[in-house]
């Protein structure tokens, strides 16, 4: 899974799907040790004519106090119609910077717009 670290600005966004099928969804993954963790996905965007999700660890979504930050985790979405939706791991560094890079623009957009 591609934790958030800070990077270097490497991405462009195409577009954005901010649709509100999106809003709503989980996904449960299985970590190392064999326990199910549910994640939200938080955004979905085309970068590059490939789609990628955003997810966090709902657990921490609702810990408003924790002094810790939430941890965002960044896959290939592929949604193969029928409701089959696919989570591919980022292997490539370099595209994982990439997609790091545009999803952080895209919260820094949003932040900008809020204030």
């Amino acid at each position: 899974m591609g934790k958030d670290e800070e990077e270097e600005k490497d991405g462009e966004v195409e577009s954005l799907d901010e649709s509100e099928e999106m809003d709503d969804l989980l996904v449960t993954f299985e970590d190392e040790d064999g326990n199910e963790v549910d994640f939200m996905v938080l955004a979905v965007m085309d970068i590059e004519g490939q789609d990628y999700a955003m997810l966090a660890p709902v657990a921490q979504l609702g810990d408003e106090e924790s002094d810790e930050g939430i941890e965002l985790y960044y896959f290939k979405y592929t949604d193969n119609g029928d409701g089959d939706e696919t989570y591919d791991e980022i292997e490539d560094e370099a595209l994982l910077e990439k997609v790091h890079t545009a999803f952080g623009e895209l919260m820094e957009q949003q932040d900008a717009s809020e204030e």
